[in-house]
């Protein structure tokens, strides 16, 4: 491992032979996961609801999925300019920030162990398949693993170095990890685990000093979470009356209404009435089902439904009485 003298400047001259073969890698790394990307084989729910927060973001944000991780569609959204296929624009986000993840792996191993297990880590991360596959679709996999691991980059600097800077700017890329995956909050009792440690390895050699790394790191890995998590409290105080009666519409109902009872774009609104299409009729009640299922209730309505075609087929008609 190196020694703090060596790595007062993120690595120092341990580091200095990384940038071109680094840039190289990480340039092959892209290309790559382009090439595979250009297949365009599928997408997740996910990534679905990454597009449509995403696009929310730019007109409505009213339509935006608060529970969601934020990260990912606020990334995609200054690039959805670029072209009418949405799809296409974030494989391509995901294949660069999937290249990207090269660098900070290259430089946390260089700075831990020797320049051949960095390099052997650095060609895991470019050209894994799981790698490669988890960054040519449209899913947060790219960013997170980025920021985690140059969150770790800095915050060895800080354990190094004793640098309340870089123990604030490590607050920053956990907070960033926490945007993307939910389960990167359980980083933060790593930092406090590690750092209560650090009398013992690196720079932090008084108590007073450990606090205070503790501490900054925290309140700035608070303060980035707090807008999202004021986001979902409201997002959750909202739904709460609705979950105690049971009934009653959700936020943005009319929206939600007008998408299900909408026409599919590109048929024909007065419906199918050829043999066997169902006609108004069919599309009517699945409709009503669509809207039933999305309000929380029970069975739809079939409104406008005749009385005899409600009846059941095996039903045998009234007989006089008498």
């Amino acid at each position: 491992m190196a020694s703090p003298a060596e790595a007062e400047g993120g690595g120092g001259r341990r580091g200095d032979g990384l940038w071109l073969p680094g840039l190289i890698l990480s340039g092959a790394a892209i290309l790559l996961r382009l090439a595979v990307a250009s297949r365009r084989e599928g997408i997740e729910v996910d990534g679905i609801t990454y597009l449509t927060n995403a696009r929310a973001l730019l007109s409505d944000f009213g339509a935006f999925t608060v529970l969601h991780p934020p990260l990912y569609s606020i990334l995609l959204t200054p690039f959805l300019w670029l072209s009418a296929d949405a799809e296409w624009v974030a494989r391509v986000v995901s294949a660069v920030l999937g290249g990207l993840w090269v660098w900070p792996t290259l430089w946390l191993s260089r700075g831990a162990t020797d320049a051949r297990v960095a390099w052997l880590a650095g060609l895991l991360v470019a050209v894994s398949p799981s790698a490669v596959e988890a960054s040519t679709r449209v899913l947060s996999e790219p960013i997170a693993g980025l920021t985690l691991t140059t969150f770790f980059v800095v915050l060895v600097r800080a354990l190094r170095t004793g640098s309340l800077g870089s123990a604030a700017l490590a607050g920053v890329l956990g907070g960033l990890t926490t945007l993307s995956r939910p389960e990167g909050m359980a980083y933060l009792a790593l930092a406090w685990v590690v750092l209560a440690r650090a009398p013992r390895l690196v720079a932090w050699r008084a108590s007073r000093h450990v606090l205070a790394g503790l501490g900054v790191l925290t309140l700035v890995w608070c303060a980035v979470l707090f807008p999202y998590m004021a986001l979902v409290k409201r997002d959750r105080a909202a739904l709460q009356p609705l979950r105690r009666r049971g009934r009653g519409d959700p936020p943005h109902a009319d929206r939600l209404r007008s998408r299900l009872l909408s026409p599919p774009h590109g048929s024909d609104e007065r419906g199918d009435h050829r043999p066997g299409g169902g006609g108004d009729r069919a599309e009517e009640e699945a409709r009503h089902e669509k809207l039933a299922e999305a309000r929380g209730g029970g069975a739809p309505e079939h409104r406008g439904a005749p009385e005899d075609d409600r009846r059941p087929e095996h039903a045998c008609p009234p007989h006089p009485v008498g």
